[in-house]
């Protein structure tokens, strides 16, 4: 059974993750009202530093030139490739602004 309060809507975007003082280069695979999941694309040299409920932020800029830094925390993470050490990162949005919400609901149509 989906326990997700929101409906994930497909958007491919990049995207910056932002963990302590490392940033990550990745790219959005979906999102919803309150929540991000993303692949990174930087070699991460230790998957156990993304822990459940780490704070990170994820920076990216939408075609229309809207900029948004959003504060989440991290709610699970996948190896999507131990090979490569690229993560999938499921992330919760704390406190979403309301032109995040906008964003998203002008999707959903």
């Amino acid at each position: 059974m989906d326990t997700r309060a929101s409906r994930r809507i497909p958007f491919s975007l990049d995207a910056e993750i932002v963990s302590e003082d490392n940033t990550f280069n990745g790219y959005i695979e979906n999102i919803s009202e309150d929540g991000i999941e993303c692949l990174m694309s930087t070699h991460v040299q230790s998957p156990a530093d993304f822990t459940q409920n780490k704070i990170l932020s994820i920076n990216f800029q939408v075609p229309s030139g809207d900029e948004f830094n959003l504060k989440c925390e991290l709610m699970w993470y996948l190896e999507a490739s131990p090979h490569d050490k690229k993560l999938l990162l499921g992330m919760k949005i704390i406190s979403p602004p309301s032109r995040y919400k906008n964003l998203v609901n002008n999707l959903n149509c």
